[in-house]
Parts: structure tokens; C-alpha cells; sequence
């Protein structure tokens, strides 16, 4: 009886080692691609305890592109610039800004807040550009220390 039960098993025994090789490459080749797309996509985790920094809440300008932010309590925002909404997350000096537009995406920065300067820094691609704004009270408050000096 060719075709038994102990035909199908010796059959299967008697797989060239060439021919395992490659079944083994495969199966270590499908086991790395499963691995690596399963990291691919995954967002990282979001602390809800974690609070906005209140020190960047207000309103900030720059003269020279006569751009600015507007930075709420809430997390919403508005980029005077160019007139659009936003939210934003601001916790151990980095900022993220996340635009309710489908043009922009967001936009990710380093920031500190000193002596009524917001300074953000933007790293794309080995590029780093600087912005620094002032808080509108701030500065209405050095020009009119500037005014009372000229009097």
C-alpha cells in the first residue's frame, strides 16, 4: 500500500536539509516582519494627571513676522499668524501643538518662559529654528516703564 499512513509519514521525514534551510529562513523572515510592523502605529500613552504649565497661558507676540499665540487655560489655543484653532499640551518644556486644521498637523517644541519671554525651539531634520515672543501684558508694561522715563 503506497499511499498509507506510514507512506505520508516517511515522505515527510525525508525533506531535503537545503529545503529546510530556506522553510527556516521564511518562517525567521515572516516572525521578524510580524514583530516589527506590530511596533509600527502605536501611540504613546497620554498621562490624563498631567497638567498644562500655567507659565505659557496668555497672549504672545513677535514683531518681526507680526505672528503670535494665544495659549488658554483649557489646552485650546489660537495661532494669530495664520487665524487657526488649536489645542495644545505643555509639560516639562516641551510644547506640542495639535492645529483643528487638516492642513497643519502638529507641531512640536522646546520651550521656556523667562522674564516675560516665551523662547520655542524647533528641531526638523538637523534645522533648528528659534522663535521668541513677548506676553502682550509684559510688553505694555515695559513701554509704559520706557514712556514714564522719556517724561
Amino acid at each position: 500500500m503506497p499511499f498509507g499512513y506510514n507512506h505520508i509519514i516517511m515522505r515527510a521525514a525525508v525533506i531535503p536539509e537545503e529545503d529546510m534551510k530556506k522553510i527556516a529562513l521564511i518562517i525567521v523572515c515572516v516572525m521578524i516582519m510580524g514583530l516589527a510592523l506590530a511596533a509600527c502605529g502605536k501611540e504613546e500613552p497620554v498621562d490624563e494627571t498631567k497638567t498644562n504649565d500655567t507659565a505659557i497661558v496668555g497672549t504672545w507676540e513677535e514683531d518681526f513676522f507680526d505672528s503670535g499665540y494665544i495659549f488658554n487655560k483649557d489646552g485650546t489655543g489660537t495661532d494669530t499668524f495664520w487665524e487657526l484653532e488649536f489645542t495644545y499640551t505643555a509639560y516639562d518644556g516641551d510644547l506640542t501643538i495639535y492645529y483643528d486644521s487638516e492642513l497643519y498637523g502638529a507641531s512640536t517644541y522646546t520651550y521656556s518662559v523667562k522674564d516675560g519671554e516665551l523662547t520655542l525651539k524647533r528641531t526638523d531634520d538637523d534645522e533648528t529654528e528659534v522663535f521668541v515672543y513677548e506676553k502682550v501684558e509684559a510688553k505694555a508694561e515695559t513701554e509704559a516703564e520706557t514712556e514714564a522715563e522719556t517724561e
